[in-house]
């Protein structure tokens, strides 16, 4: 009988060192495709979590340190940043940070492209009382052109005029009557 309640007290004490100690890496879908302007990279939350830190580097071995990053997250994805430079492949990795600051392994690998950003339009915004009024909008990283699209109706059916551009604004001619 002392064997078998000894075997029993050494089980529950393995069970509880391994429960306390390490944490689980996270599990990344390295198969899902992201080129995005603002990508957002997702993974399999664990347990016992206090944060995730996610790296990011144009080195596939996450050995240049220009060009690295590491980020902190409390969620199980990350939205990316604006540091980040337009039509670039950058390779990405998790892994998981407990309470007690035990870390898991990093994740296996996976990469993602960022693509361009939308332009923000700055004017004209509102009622417009000018006959041509003149587009601006901010210069988006990485555009070598733009392409203005001006429609009476809000879903762009009829295109009342399209025009391309390497400038940041566009001044419509006037119309001639």
């Amino acid at each position: 009988m002392k064997k078998s309640v000894m075997f029993i007290l050494a089980a529950a004490l393995a069970i509880l060192v391994g429960c306390a100690g390490g944490i689980s890496t996270p599990r990344i879908d390295g198969s899902r495709k992201i080129d995005e302007a603002v990508p957002v990279l997702t993974w399999k939350p664990v347990r016992r979590v206090m944060h995730y830190e996610v790296q990011i580097s144009i080195d596939p071995d996450f050995k240049k340190q220009p060009g690295t990053y590491l980020f902190k997250t409390r969620e199980a994805r990350l939205e990316v940043g604006a540091d980040l430079q337009y039509d670039r492949y950058y390779f990405w990795r998790v892994r998981a940070v407990s309470w007690e600051k035990d870390k898991s392994e990093w994740s296996r690998k996976a990469h993602f492209r960022l693509g361009l950003r939308s332009p923000d339009p700055l004017s004209p915004q509102g009622n417009i009382n000018e006959r041509n009024p003149a587009f601006c909008w901010r210069k988006v990283p990485g555009a070598v052109k733009y392409e203005v699209e001006i429609s009476t109706e809000s879903r762009f059916r009829l295109k009342e005029l399209k025009y391309n551009t390497e400038a940041r604004d566009y001044f419509p001619r006037p119309f001639c009557l």
